[in-house]
């Protein structure tokens, strides 16, 4: 998965099975990248989704329903959340207020404040179950 960070410096994030990595695209293509420093177990998991946090922060979404917050210069590990979802993270976007959103293959939307604490309560989850509950498919009647 390949997600571009527009703020200066401009940024690419790189994250496959088992690697992540941060390009600075002024540097492209002569640039080896800053490697993020994956937790122990996540290193052999697919990194599936990445988005940004915080100022300077990117935010990945690993196969083992994980996320981790990384600095973007140095590749420090943050914050990590495990058990986010119960299963693979597919999305994770930037949300309402700086706050981030995250969706997994279990099918919940979660929102997360900026430190990834989760935000039980907000509007938007209110919205976006209310539009689940739409898409679900009704029950047929028969005579």
């Amino acid at each position: 998965t390949l997600s571009r960070h527009d703020d200066e410096p401009a940024r690419l994030v790189l994250v496959g099975k088992g690697f992540a990595r941060v390009y600075r695209t002024e540097l492209l293509p002569d640039s080896h990248g800053t490697r993020l420093a994956l937790p122990g177990r996540e290193r052999a998991a697919a990194l599936l989704s990445v988005g940004f946090g915080q100022e300077g922060e990117c935010v990945v979404g690993s196969a083992t329903g994980a996320l981790h917050a990384f600095e973007l210069e140095t590749g420090r590990l943050v914050t990590s959340v495990k058990g986010a979802h119960a299963g693979p993270v597919h999305v994770v976007a930037e949300g309402p207020g700086g706050r981030l959103l995250s969706c997994g293959k279990d099918g919940a939307v979660r929102l997360w404040s900026r430190a990834l604490e989760p935000i039980l309560e907000h509007p938007l989850l209110d919205g976006i179950a209310r539009g689940l509950a739409l898409l679900a498919p009704q029950p047929r009647l028969r005579a």
